[in-house]
């Protein structure tokens, strides 16, 4: 498609510029048919009517001021936009951007998002714009970048770190004043995105002085007995007795069968004088979930040392998100607004492994971001300046232990029934940190007359830079269960004292089956993961320019045209890209109130390449294997021995004080820059205050990141790598169709003194990909883009529909009403969502496979579905999730105490039906397995906020 796309653009900019440069006679300025303002007059206006009132506007992520609204309903550039009524109407539940993004269209969802075993969880939502990868979307906050690049689709490790975020900063929308999604037709002054935008502009000072204070809180007990405000809905033959006994396990395994929330928001804002305004804000999520630390089953151990309170004992997870967030503001004259802001959004993720007691670890995410904004209206229009520093991590960091060890029960180390072991420890000390410095200068310029249009030019250059790195931060040893505890002989035991205890236990243990160690244990081998780190520096510059056209043909109209073009660059791939982009808008010259826009778009958008795949391809070589024979020698000594071991049977090599140096099993090497091609046609049509708009999407993805093994693509073997060692490529590819259909309008409807707001939207999204993300490890079929068998059809594995972020039809339907009466002013916000029915890809066959045992035993007999005429490929088949419909409901009131302190209430209800809509556990399912682990969503669940505000 790209030769074809690039020509289309070439064409369609030819023609652009020759019907522009053409000129009627005596036509010096621009006409407009039925008395209407042209574009750029209604721009000018604006921007008059913003600098004399000394506020240039919220400055948007471009770095313009409101005037670029018009450009996004023009042309149909949004999903849709959040507004500070909104977001103050709607149920906010964590607070989080991603969970409020669910009332616009062609926005999807992780299908582990909401379900119903993990309602204690506090993460922002992933989501999809457009079909694209949740972590090629670009999150914006007052036009600077946080975009969490380190490793967004990566899951927690033992070894390798905190699961990942692709949004960087976990903001409470409680500090905005709206979000906008860009999802098709989308200005080249954004970049480094494939999917689409969300711009989130902070609040301004409004008010002399005021303040805002408020509490909200939620719970949930799985108990039928407990008082809940929170259902919980178990899919299936689930046992509720053990989910309420459920243990603390990896990261994407916990549940919640208790939690209790709590969100805590506070603001304070001054607007000093017509030059200078300033606002604070503080709020805090925090969700509380305790979990037993053993497993209650009866395969356990049982051995005098196995102490009573280990199928009952429970600590206490902690989820924590905290936003301090200042912002200033000051006008040195009436042309120049300097803006200050500064965030910092931490978010910590207490946890403990099973089978540990008092040993915690966290993921410690989030970070800093801090911005200086000049706007400058000068002779030529308007300058931007934004200059910006931002850090963020995703990091382990540990709580009351520094190794990890798994012991045999003994009378010392009497707390664990993880298996036959007790624990100490629990994840490793890792950081992984990005620092990005940047400055952007946007250039707006007035429009001018060329012939009989009108153009309005836009230029922008950005540079930057990025440093990025990941290290263990201290020395960690890790004993793991796989035989490493070694049974002690009564010489042993003498020398297992003083320093040595640490890695020694002279107590009697007791090992499975009822076996004796009489002398006790000592650890024979562990790995050490030295304190060290790999980092990478990144230096990346963009620029661009654009130029908005209106061309008005008298009685006929008028037509719009944006014609821009984006080039990128950087040190870390040492690629440069340059992304044409063209938007074309027709207005029929009908009056406003029923005017009729057709849209049309051809754009590429390239998106980011990540920092993990150059940071992983250098963890093996960290860590190192340590063997000992005896309980009295010291692990540092062997180490700096330097005498290698040989073979993998340390005790029978012939050294038993040896290491095991580790090669890498990821080789890193120079990657394309993945990119879309878009197509999109629209049209939109107003009634009076009603607006109704249609528009398709047809995406390509081409040069996306996967992650395969060597012998599959064919790489020779390398002595510096293990024998099959990883690498990435850029394989990747997907298409995409989507339709959108939605209905608005921007004021109130008021009848009987209630003052209704509505919107309606419906899409359709179609979506085939041959990867999942970059960190699932491609099989060779899909490599090689073999022929499957998906519901009875031979097609190309590529053709094969996506497993995740993707409902083929979503229904949403938004109202707000208020009214008053007396001094309480009473508001009512439902939200109506139904999701269509999902066919969860599952495999039924494995090319090849031979069944000849099932005659005689039926576990080896294909699954129901299986084709033997296709026995030469993989077989797939759907199963079908049915569809989900849910209610969510606010009600809400304030009451003006005294003297504009108004005391306010809200009451949400979420899946007010409490309807169960089945979804899929896992969030990176893959449609590998024959019975995807399907759960319900959360049932009907209860929120209640109290606040005082003036």
């Amino acid at each position: 498609m790209s030769s074809v796309f690039r020509n289309l653009l070439i064409a369609l900019c030819l023609s652009h510029y020759l019907l522009s440069a053409q000129s009627p006679p005596n036509q010096s300025s621009i006409s407009v048919p039925n008395n209407q303002e042209s574009d750029s007059q209604t721009k000018a206006k604006h921007l008059e009517q913003e600098l004399q009132a000394k506020d240039l506007g919220k400055i948007v992520a471009t770095g313009t001021s409101d005037i670029d609204t018009s450009q996004i309903k023009k042309y149909q550039s949004s999903a849709g936009k959040i507004s500070t009524q909104m977001l103050e109407s709607s149920p906010s539940g964590n607070g989080d951007i991603g969970s409020i993004l669910r009332i616009l269209p062609n926005v999807q969802f992780d299908n582990a998002q909401n379900r119903s075993t993990t309602p204690g969880e506090i993460d922002p939502a992933r989501i999809s714009i457009s079909g694209g990868l949740h972590y090629q979307n670009n999150f914006q906050l007052d036009g600077m970048n946080m975009n969490n690049d380190l490793d967004p689709a990566g899951s927690a490790d033992w070894l390798g770190g905190a699961p990942g975020r692709s949004q960087g900063l976990a903001v409470d929308t409680s500090l905005l004043d709206s979000i906008t999604v860009l999802d098709s037709n989308v200005s080249v002054a954004y970049g480094g995105f494939s999917g689409g935008v969300v711009e989130a502009s902070t609040r301004k000072p409004s008010k002399k002085i005021g303040a805002n204070i408020s509490y909200q809180f939620t719970q949930g007990n799985a108990d039928p007995k407990a008082f809940s405000m929170t259902n919980y809905h178990l899919y299936g033959n689930a046992s509720l007795e053990g989910f309420l006994d459920s243990v603390s396990q990896s990261y994407n395994d916990n549940n919640s069968p208790i939690f209790t929330k709590h969100l805590i928001r506070a603001s304070l804002e001054s607007k000093i004088n017509d030059k200078f305004g300033i606002i604070a804000s503080f709020a805090t999520t925090q969700s509380f979930i305790p979990l037993r630390y053993n497993s209650n089953i009866s395969t356990s151990q049982a051995t005098p040392v196995d102490p009573k309170d280990a199928s009952t004992y429970k600590q206490t997870q902690k989820r924590q998100i905290y936003n301090y967030f200042l912002k200033g503001y000051y006008d040195p004259n009436d042309s120049v607004r300097l803006e200050f802001s500064y965030t910092y959004a931490p978010q910590f993720d207490y946890r403990f492994m099973s089978g540990t007691r008092g040993d915690f670890f966290s993921f410690d995410s989030g970070g800093h971001q801090v911005g200086l904004k000049t706007t400058w209206q000068n002779s030529a229009g308007i300058l931007t300046n934004a200059l910006s520093y931002s850090f963020l991590e995703n990091s382990t960091l540990l709580h009351g232990f520094e190794h990890t060890k798994y012991w045999i029960p003994s009378s010392s180390k009497n707390w664990g029934r993880f298996s036959v072991f007790a624990r100490e420890g629990g994840y490793a000390p890792t950081a992984s940190t990005q620092h990005t410095l940047s400055n952007k200068i946007i250039q707006d310029f007035n429009a001018f007359d060329l012939g009989f249009a009108s153009h309005t030019f836009s230029a922008g250059l950005e540079i930057g830079y990025q440093y990025a790195q990941f290290g263990y931060t201290q020395d960690y040893f890790f004993a793991r269960n796989n035989g490493n505890q070694k049974q002690m002989s009564q010489a042993q035991q003498s020398l297992c004292s003083g320093p040595f205890l640490e890695w020694c236990d002279p107590q009697k243990a007791y090992y499975s089956n009822g076996v004796e160690w009489t002398y006790g244990q000592y650890f024979g081998h562990l790995e050490l993961y030295r304190k060290a780190n790999v980092d990478l520096h990144n230096a990346l510059a963009s620029a661009w320019l654009e130029d908005d056209i209106a061309i008005p043909l008298s009685k006929a109209g008028e037509i719009n045209t944006r014609l821009g073009v984006r080039l990128d660059t950087d040190s870390y791939m040492g690629k440069s890209t340059v992304a044409p982009r063209f938007s074309l808008n027709y207005i029929t010259p009908a009056p406003k109130e029923f005017a009729t826009q057709i849209t049309f778009g051809a754009n590429r958008y390239y998106g980011r390449n990540l920092f993990a795949y150059a940071l992983k391809a250098k963890q093996n070589s960290m860590s190192v294997g340590i063997a000992r024979d005896s309980p009295n020698k010291d692990w540092y000594e062997i180490l700096h021995s330097g005498v290698q071991c040989v073979g993998s049977n340390y005790n029978n090599s012939g050294k038993t004080d040896c290491i095991t140096t580790y090669k890498n099993d990821i080789k890193f090497s120079k990657l394309k820059v993945p990119y879309t091609d878009e197509l999109m046609g629209g049209i939109s049509q107003n009634i009076y205050e009603i607006r109704m708009q249609a528009k398709y999407i047809y995406r390509q993805g081409r040069d996306d990141i996967r992650y395969v093994r060597s012998d599959y693509v064919g790489l020779s073997q390398d002595p510096n790598y293990t024998n099959t060692y990883y690498t990435y490529t850029n394989e990747g590819k997907s298409t995409t169709n989507i339709i959108v259909l939605s209905l608005s309008h921007d004021r109130a409807l008021e009848f009987f003194g209630i003052k209704n707001y509505a919107s309606f939207n419906v899409d359709w999204t179609n979506v085939e990909r041959n990867f999942v993300d970059y960190s699932e490890s491609a099989s060779l079929s899909q490599i090689q883009d073999d022929d499957i068998l998906w519901e009875g059809k031979v097609v190309a594995y590529s053709q094969r529909p996506a497993s995740n972020f993707v409902r083929p039809f979503t229904l949403r339907l938004s109202t707000t009403h208020s009214f008053n009466i007396g001094r309480f002013r009473w508001l009512w916000n439902n939200f109506f969502r139904y999701r269509s029915s999902h066919k969860a890809v599952a495999k039924i066959h494995t090319a090849g496979t031979n069944y000849d045992r099932c005659a005689t035993n039926a576990r080896w007999c294909p699954t129901q579905g299986y084709n033997p005429a296709h026995n030469d490929k993989d077989q797939f088949i759907a199963r079908i999730l049915k569809g989900a419909f849910t209610w969510d409901m606010r009600l809400g009131f304030e009451v003006n105490v005294w003297n504009q302190n108004t005391l306010f209430v809200n009451v949400d209800i979420y899946n007010v039906l409490n309807a169960k809509n089945p979804t899929i556990a896992t969030t990176n399912y893959t449609g590998t397995n024959s019975s995807p682990t399907i759960v319900y969503e959360v049932g009907r669940q209860f929120w209640v906020q109290v606040g005082y505000k003036f």
